[in-house]
């Protein structure tokens, strides 16, 4: 190879590592203003709709001592960004379900089983905060359908079918009042209350399917 020619190939090589580092530092400076314009749900910001921004502001902030997964927000409204235009993994239905109407004590393995209009069920099982969810991708109901809970003996069966909300506190709100029908629990028997079991959390409740 002559000695022009390989000057030529290193002055071409060096030109294109220039070029590269160039248009790495621009897209690393775009991205980065990009961030700031990321709204709550990671969704763009311009994206999103007022009553969105509102329902996402009405959460409040992550509790810094719970990591964003299976057990965070319980008693929140999930489907505020589990839904099928979030970025989070969007839920046919979920909620939490506490030991009794006045605490906010979650129980776990309490098994929520949903029956759709054409017969078709799905079971899942809360974790130890009380949380439990269906994907999408995991059943598609046919509405209306019903929710039951089950723990133990103590059964929990919902008087009305679900028409379209994933979020359970949507209705199921506290305090309860004539527009909101409390928290989910599985026994309002002061005498059986003691009874229900309670258990601590494991590194499998962190675990999303």
């Amino acid at each position: 190879m002559s000695m022009s020619m390989s000057m030529s190939m290193s002055m071409s090589m060096n030109g294109s590592i220039r070029s590269f580092a160039y248009t790495w530092a621009r897209l690393r400076v775009a991205c980065g203003l990009c961030l700031p314009l990321l709204g709550a749900c990671g969704q763009p910001a311009f994206l999103e709709d007022p009553l969105h921004k509102a329902q996402v502001a009405a959460l409040g902030p992550e509790n810094p001592a719970v990591k964003i997964g299976p057990l965070h927000r319980p008693g929140q409204a999930c489907a505020v960004c589990h839904r099928v235009d979030g970025l989070a993994t969007p839920y046919v239905a979920a909620g939490t379900v506490y030991r009794d109407p006045m605490s906010t004590v979650g129980v776990g393995d309490a098994e929520v089983v949903l029956a759709d209009l054409a017969g078709n069920r799905f079971k899942t099982k809360t974790n130890c905060v009380g949380n439990f969810y269906v994907k999408t991708s995991e059943f598609r109901p046919v509405v209306p359908f019903w929710v039951t809970v089950q723990l133990g003996e103590f059964p929990y069966e919902m008087g009305s079918p679900i028409h379209r909300e994933a979020s359970c506190s949507a209705c199921h709100s506290d305090p309860a009042a004539p527009d909101a029908a409390g928290h989910v629990f599985v026994t309002d028997d002061v005498a059986a209350i003691a009874s229900v079991p309670v258990r601590a959390c494991g590194a499998a409740d962190e675990v999303a399917r």
